[in-house]
């Protein structure tokens, strides 16, 4: 199994509160960056009117991906209504997209929970994610405006302060903010909505883990060597420091699944 995944890999190269700031601030982060990143088609394009479950369900995906919920975590129908200011149907319509996409699981209609990600499960995200980031980070690498990529150096620079005094949400939040400002860039809209959905799946251990900060390998190497192929304009040489970097830091998160894995077995008396 993990011989064929190496294989694909190669082959494709107060809380409530929180959370509604939280929404908030992604409503006028993905504004922002929307307006940074308009096609020509998009502005010979009418716009369309979006319907209310489609934003209901990128404002939950996007707390997923940062990491606002944790695995086991109760999803209710009622409480995320009051979070969106929205009636029972455009939420429910929206977990129920994420559970179509194995970020949410469902219990009952009205009840909802945030699952457990297993070592095999996660060895699939990873092996996709090494392939379609990496795709992402080339097709960017000639897109990066200068100001962006001084905004990397940036993100780059609090991750790290982050780390260093062991602040995982901030340390998260950097990284992916690092990630997903590469990521946009690239311009192919089918390939950012395929990584954010493997993001969702992965937002709630990264919580977790950040949190204890359970891992000798944090990134700031490999993202000085994403940097710098970046300014020499060399798309594959970034690709490439891209993957490692999400091969070495899969290997510690391997082994936390594991420890995590093992811990719960035994208070099950597996």
């Amino acid at each position: 199994m993990l011989h064929h995944r190496r294989l694909c890999a190669e082959y494709f190269g107060a809380e409530m509160v929180a959370k509604r700031q939280m929404l908030e601030y992604i409503v006028h982060y993905r504004i922002a960056n929307q307006n940074e990143h308009k096609t020509d088609m998009a502005k010979l394009s009418p716009s369309k009117p979006v319907k209310l479950s489609t934003r209901i369900h990128k404002e939950f995906q996007d707390l997923l991906i940062a990491g606002e919920f944790k695995p086991g975590e109760k999803l209710r129908v009622a409480d995320l209504m009051e979070q969106t200011g929205t009636s029972i149907t455009p939420v429910r319509e929206a977990l129920i997209q994420l559970v179509s996409e194995n970020a949410v699981e469902m219990y009952s209609p009205r009840a909802f929970a945030i699952p457990a990600l297993s070592l095999d499960r996660y060895q699939e995200i990873r092996v996709m994610r090494i392939a379609l980031e990496g795709i992402a980070t080339e097709a960017a690498t000639p897109r990066l405006r200068p100001d962006e990529i001084e905004r990397l150096q940036r993100l780059h620079d609090a991750f790290v302060s982050a780390e260093a005094r062991k602040d995982g949400k901030s340390t998260l939040r950097n990284n992916r903010e690092f990630h997903f400002l590469i990521y946009r860039a690239a311009n192919m809209p089918l390939l950012l909505a395929t990584i954010e959905r493997l993001w969702a799946m992965m937002g709630p251990i990264l919580n977790v883990f950040y949190e204890k900060m359970e891992t000798d390998y944090i990134g700031a190497e490999e993202h000085l060597s994403i940097l710098a192929a970046i300014r020499a304009g060399d798309g594959a040489k970034a690709a490439q420091a891209m993957q490692n970097d999400l091969r070495r830091g899969g290997a510690s998160m391997e082994a936390y699944i594991s420890r995590q894995t093992k811990m719960t077995e035994e208070a099950n008396g597996k």
